[in-house]
């Protein structure tokens, strides 16, 4: 009965999210997406999308390991956002990674191997995961940004496959972008690059 309950929780609790990125991802192609930039500070914002994701991780027997940053970074945008940025990539990354596998996934300022091209002033504030999963083929990756796409599911748990569609159309709304280094047998790691060093006043007319 306990693994009943257990199992109708779980697909509630998938169903709302998929409910919720279904309406997320309509609002940004029809502009409508409302966002509520204020002072975020990275370690409390990885910590908690730590605490959402460790039940799942705990059931697929996958250690998350955060490697805490040197320095307090902080940046202005909407944390409820970027939370759910980062907490899409810890998923996808728990999902593909092996039983007894570790998730890592830590936060940097500055430039990085695959710094976007476009740095804004001030700099960037990055916070990557990275998996221990199957990677991503050079010819599936341009796929895999795609929407209701998954690549290389071995387990059946498809997921609804809007996460990483999603994830990169909300960074870019907040002036960010993501980006991946991956290789077949070697996992991936994604990285959430958003702006650094910005004063709320610089965000005027960024809201909607």
């Amino acid at each position: 009965v306990k693994e009943i309950a257990r199992k109708i929780l779980r697909g509630s609790g998938h169903a709302l999210r998929l409910v919720r990125d279904v309406q997320d991802l309509a609002r940004l192609e029809e502009g409508r997406l409302q966002t509520w930039p204020r002072r975020v500070v990275i370690a409390d914002l990885v910590e908690a999308a730590m605490d959402a994701i460790a039940p799942e991780a705990d059931r697929r027997s996958v250690e998350v390991a955060f490697e805490m940053p040197r320095e307090r970074l902080e940046l202005v945008a909407d944390p409820d956002r970027v939370l759910q940025i980062t907490l899409n990539l810890l998923s996808n990354a728990v999902k593909f990674s092996p039983s007894g596998g570790t998730v890592a996934l830590g936060a940097h300022t500055g430039n990085g191997v695959t710094t976007p091209l476009w740095t804004p002033e001030g700099g960037w504030v990055a916070i990557w995961v990275k998996d221990e999963g199957p990677g991503i083929a050079p010819e599936d990756l341009e796929r895999a940004w795609g929407e209701f796409q998954q690549v290389n599911p071995e387990d059946g748990d498809h997921g609804s496959g809007i996460g990483l569609a999603l994830s990169r159309q909300m960074a870019e709304h907040m002036g960010g972008t993501l980006t991946v280094e991956t290789a077949v047998g070697e996992g991936s790691r994604f990285t959430l690059w958003m702006p650094a060093g910005m004063e709320r006043e610089e965000r005027n007319g960024w809201i909607g």
